[in-house]
């Protein structure tokens, strides 16, 4: 514990050092408790209350384990869920400028072609045709237009969207899946600490900044993170209790996973999977007070987790053979051989496509990319653990925890190094990727997971010191450090902290709704009703706003088209009018916002 909070007081002043020399520099010291910075000056102003709760007088207590009952976990359950779902609620109805956050369109790229695929699982089907005549005037972002137009994705994120989709509620699937994860996350911890540890994570899971603004994003982690939570509760469970059924659910829980973020799946379940086949050889105590299981019971768990992984895996083949007319040609693979080689796992991605790119559509955002390197690598994987830390919590409190439960996995030797170690596996998975990600850190999204489950061992063991050392105030000032990220991350005070960090991302994500929001306005108020095809001319200069969103019918009033050579010519005006006679064709310069109609 004392190395964890002088890894805590480190980081802090690391943090806040370059704003003390610059108000010392300055000479304002009055200007010490204003403008805080988000991630240090609270917690730094804990660790000087910290002798206090330490030597505050108190009663020694004997801990006793917090009983428990199944009513009792259901209950904890169900009021953890429903607190999830709060949270989701309440970043959807942030306002920006007099609008709910939840009310605009989505934001990213992705978002249109998950609601694609989304789409195409409500008509019963998973692909569509492309255009018959004029294809490469409707090729989208993230989406195949050769010989069928689909979704590049994989299928597990389409199946969450599309029943809210039909209630005209899109995300509430992925508020659904925040809630279930928070629940399995409560039961893990359960497993693993017992019933505080796990009622603390889960506490942690529902409130996390994270998981609330990520479920009002049509992205797949909310659909990951349901699998690989509930994946990491039946897996713990089915070796306590060695029961095939928890290992089937195990199973299943990861496949989910592996159909929504394959590369997530993987480095976050590497650590389990070893475990689970290393047993095979050579079976070993997974607790004290229980000896080696049998090698068939081994055979037994194996099985029970690798055949829904080994379904899931099946369920590709039909989907890839409808897509890309090869079973064995993931459509994530081929959009990325198509169109943007650059963006390819691994060092050296940019020398190794270059040159392999087969179409010009989005060359521009291909060439976005950067050259990795190990160099640069290291510092992305820095990158993404602190902004992971940060928006998954908060920087300082879980610096303490990962200290705290990182010593406790080398001496216990125990379930929880299995945690830490999923931890640095899912981070190492994803070092060899030249983009760090939406925040910095959407590809290590899914650590979040063990992070909550280490701040609920770690608060359960404060909380046990403060009660066996007699000292009363210890408990409540975690509990404080604990709430310091969430006042700066949902509050604002004035000149202490002006804008609620939460505000201020989440108007960083309105801005390409905005702007979405203000060209399908602009279509409505300028063409309304008539049957339209409207040519955009997207701006160079902002590679992550693209208008291109069709109905796959392409029979929708108005249609959008892609023309990133300009406006057309008069002869390319003419062919156009003749292949789409029954509609007007309009030009809109994203550039310069303007939109006319081309007589």
């Amino acid at each position: 514990m004392l190395l964890a909070l002088l890894g805590g007081v480190v980081v802090a002043l690391l943090i806040e050092w370059p704003r003390i020399e610059a108000i010392a520099e300055s000479g304002e010291w009055a200007n010490l408790l204003l403008n805080f910075n988000y991630d240090s000056t609270l917690p730094l102003l804990l660790f000087l209350m910290l002798p206090v709760a330490w030597l505050w007088p108190g009663r020694e207590k004997i801990l006793s384990p917090a009983p428990d009952s199944r009513v009792k976990t259901v209950l904890t359950a169900l009021l953890l869920g429903g607190l999830s779902l709060l949270m989701s609620h309440h970043v959807s109805q942030l306002e920006i400028k007099d609008q709910k956050f939840g009310d605009l369109p989505p934001a990213y790229h992705d978002e249109y072609s998950y609601l694609l695929q989304a789409e195409a699982y409500l008509d019963g089907r998973v692909s569509y045709p492309i255009h018959e005549t004029h294809p490469e005037l409707f090729s989208q972002f993230h989406v195949l237009n050769e010989t069928t137009f689909a979704s590049r994705y994989f299928p597990a994120t389409g199946l969450v969207i599309a029943p809210g989709l039909k209630l005209g509620r899109p995300y509430w699937g992925h508020w659904i899946c925040g809630a279930l994860t928070t629940i399995f996350i409560f039961l893990a911890g359960k497993e693993l600490g017992g019933y505080r540890t796990g009622l603390f994570a889960g506490l942690c899971c529902a409130l996390s900044p994270a998981l609330a603004l990520f479920s009002n994003l049509l992205l797949a982690h909310h659909p990951t993170l349901l699998g690989l939570s509930s994946f990491l509760y039946f897996y713990l469970r089915m070796w306590r209790t060695k029961s095939f059924a928890s290992g089937m659910l195990a199973g299943v829980g990861l496949a989910l996973a592996m159909l929504s973020r394959p590369m997530a799946a993987a480095g976050f379940a590497l650590p389990m999977g070893v475990v689970l086949l290393a047993n095979l050889i050579r079976p070993v105590q997974w607790t004290h007070d229980e000896s080696a299981p049998a090698r068939s019971t081994i055979l037994k768990l194996n099985l029970a987790v690798g055949l829904p992984i080994i379904a899931g895996l099946l369920i590709l083949l039909p989907i890839n053979k409808a897509v890309t007319g090869d079973l064995f040609k993931l459509p994530y693979s081929q959009f990325q051989t198509i169109y943007t080689p650059n963006h390819v796992y691994g060092f050296d991605n940019v020398e190794r496509g270059e040159g392999q790119r087969k179409k010009e559509t989005f060359a521009k955002y291909d060439n976005w990319a950067e050259n990795l390197t190990p160099e640069s690598a290291r510092t992305k994987v820095f990158t993404r653990l602190v902004a992971s830390l940060r928006w998954t919590w908060g920087i300082v409190p879980l610096t303490m925890a990962g200290l705290f439960c990182l010593i406790l996995a080398v001496e216990a030797r125990n379930r929880w190094a299995l945690i830490v170690l999923s931890l640095i596996s899912i981070h190492v998975a994803h070092a060899p990727y030249w983009f760090t990600g939406i925040q910095d850190w959407h590809y290590v999204f899914e650590s979040c997971l063990i992070w909550f489950l280490l701040l609920g061992e770690v608060t359960a063991a404060i909380w046990g010191i403060s009660k066996t050392k007699g000292r009363p105030l210890l408990k409540y000032w975690w509990l404080g450090m604990l709430a310091a990220p969430m006042l700066t991350m949902y509050v604002s005070a004035g000149d202490f902290w002006p804008v609620a960090r939460m505000q201020n991302e989440v108007e960083i994500v309105a801005f390409s709704r905005l702007k979405y929001q203000e060209f399908d306005r602009l279509l409505e108020q300028e063409i309304g009703d008539r049957r339209a095809l409207v040519l955009i001319d997207h701006d160079e200069t902002d590679l992550h706003i693209d208008y291109i969103d069709n109905d796959p019918s392409w029979d929708a009033p108005i249609i959008r088209g892609r023309v990133d050579e300009g406006r057309p010519d008069a002869e390319r005006l003419e062919e156009l009018k003749a292949a789409f006679p029954k509609r007007e064709i309009w030009y809109f310069n994203a550039a310069q916002g303007s939109l006319e109609l081309l007589e």
